[in-house]
């Protein structure tokens, strides 16, 4: 006979740091936990001098279906994504394609420029560009020459 043991990790070194690795995570590109959606779409976040671009895989969905916010330096993506239904006497045997409500979001800890905050939607990719504010861009000093 086999006896299964289960051995409580709690306490112990790595556990913490695991944790402490999750937070760091969560904090920099938001919750990637799917708690109360269905499915949650892949994602890119970049990074210029002057912006950053998310980016999210949207196959099979209508832009006019997806909803995109910024709040208090948060980026929410969500939307749905509906299920094929029978139509015509066809009837769905199976599917494995991913489908109802998803929500995304990206913690960004510097000031952004809201104003100037642009979505798009082309080929199934949602890009969303998010400006960074003048306040946190290097600013350029011109030297003058003295005579």
């Amino acid at each position: 006979m086999i006896m299964k043991q289960r051995i409580n990790l709690s306490g112990l070194p790595f556990t913490d740091l695991a944790n402490d690795f999750e937070k760091v995570i969560e904090n920099v590109f938001g919750d990637l936990k799917q708690s109360d959606t269905d499915w949650a779409p892949r994602a890119n976040v970049l990074e210029t001098e002057g912006n950053y671009s998310v980016e999210l895989e949207l196959p099979g969905i209508n832009p006019e279906d997806v909803a995109v916010e910024l709040t208090d330096g948060v980026l929410e993506v969500s939307g749905t994504k509906s299920v094929t239904a029978d139509v015509d006497g066809i009837q769905v045997l199976k599917s494995e394609r991913r489908h109802g409500s998803f929500r995304r979001t990206f913690k960004f800890s510097i000031p952004l420029n809201a104003d100037g905050i642009a979505a798009e939607f082309k080929h199934c990719i949602l890009t969303v560009v998010l400006p960074k504010a003048e306040t946190v861009l290097p600013k350029k000093i011109q030297i003058k020459v003295a005579d």
